[in-house]
């Protein structure tokens, strides 16, 4: 016979909003009046709502905090504004001002980036597809190409045909750094796959290796993987370097970086566990400064941030219409 457990009647639980507990975090609400000291209310008077806000000033900072964390570990480093987070001309326009690249995945950002002035050689062209004459109008420019697939090495030598000349190329690789693997684009490093590419464009005869790029992810707020990204990159370029004679003119580490808007599966608030850019240069520009290259060869490094820089500094007013 199975004994009977003595009934417990429910209990009710107090919990503090905001504080982490075992049933998760609750959402918290703080309540705010007004932003860079402009009353809320006034703005959706004045404006309507939703409302969209910029502070420019807290953009311009972010800009600043992330170029000084680099440039006093790594000489050479050169943001790269991710165009795909926000295109909007005065967000790319102050960031320019600033001293900020333009990344870009389409010919539709190319050319937002040309009508803003900025110079083709300061422009990097990522991404999975690239029309032929996308590739045309930016290796005539002199902007960075970054190659996804032997399909648009293939192109490229195309477009170096029709050039009568040898054009230079970045290779978009990918490692097995987290988990899931983002092995979305480029070439796999452990799979051989990335040296196979680099050894087919160098062999071509039409293309010259000059880039290594990767992508490690989004919101990706484990610095270790950076850190393994950038040995991955000293390592491979190493390889390459003892094994084709390649000498690199720059390499490109991504974007990725996490800002302190917390996302919805996360356990703990982003204040806790969002890396400050001081604490990513950390892991990856000492790393990097151990590679394969005397100081007069050492190439420049790019970061391809986004939200990083444009999450914080926009705010969003709506109004409450009705209640369910």
């Amino acid at each position: 016979m199975i004994e009977k457990k003595a009934y417990l009647k429910p209990t009710i639980v107090r919990h503090s909003v905001g504080v982490t507990n075992k049933f998760g975090r609750p959402p918290v609400t703080v309540p705010q009046e007004s932003i860079e000291g402009f009353p809320i209310n006034d703005l959706a008077g004045k404006y309507g709502s939703p409302l969209y806000i910029l502070s420019v000033e807290q953009l311009r900072q972010k800009y600043r905090d992330m170029n000084r964390a680099f440039t006093t570990r790594y000489p050479k480093a050169q943001i790269a504004y991710s165009y795909k987070t926000n295109y909007l001309k005065s967000v790319c326009s102050i960031l320019h001002q600033e001293g900020a690249w333009a990344e870009v995945v389409s010919g539709f950002e190319y050319d937002i980036a040309r009508d803003l002035k900025t110079a083709g050689e300061k422009i990097i062209f990522n991404g999975p597809y690239k029309t032929k004459e996308e590739l045309r109008r930016a290796f005539k420019n002199g902007s960075m190409i970054n190659v996804d697939n032997f399909d648009e090495i293939q192109v490229c030598e195309e477009v170096a045909e029709e050039f009568g000349r040898i054009l230079p190329v970045g290779v978009r690789i990918n490692m097995d750094l987290n988990s899931p693997p983002w092995h979305k684009f480029g070439f796999n490093v452990e799979a051989g796959h990335a040296f196979e590419a680099v050894k087919r464009i160098q062999s071509g005869g039409k293309l010259e290796v000059v880039g290594l790029h990767i992508h490690t992810g989004t919101y990706v707020d484990d610095v270790n993987i950076y850190a393994m990204a950038a040995q991955g990159l000293v390592n491979f370029y190493t390889h390459i370097k003892n094994q084709l004679g390649i000498t690199l003119k720059y390499w490109d580490i991504g974007g990725g970086y996490a800002s302190h808007n917390t996302l919805n599966w996360a356990w703990q608030s982003s204040e806790f566990t969002c890396p400050s850019f001081d604490d990513y240069a950390e892991a990856i520009c000492p790393v990097l400064m151990n590679g394969p290259f005397q100081a007069n060869e050492m190439p420049r490094l790019f970061l391809e941030p986004g939200r990083a820089l444009v999450d914080e500094p926009f705010s969003m007013i709506t109004s409450v219409v009705a209640q369910k």
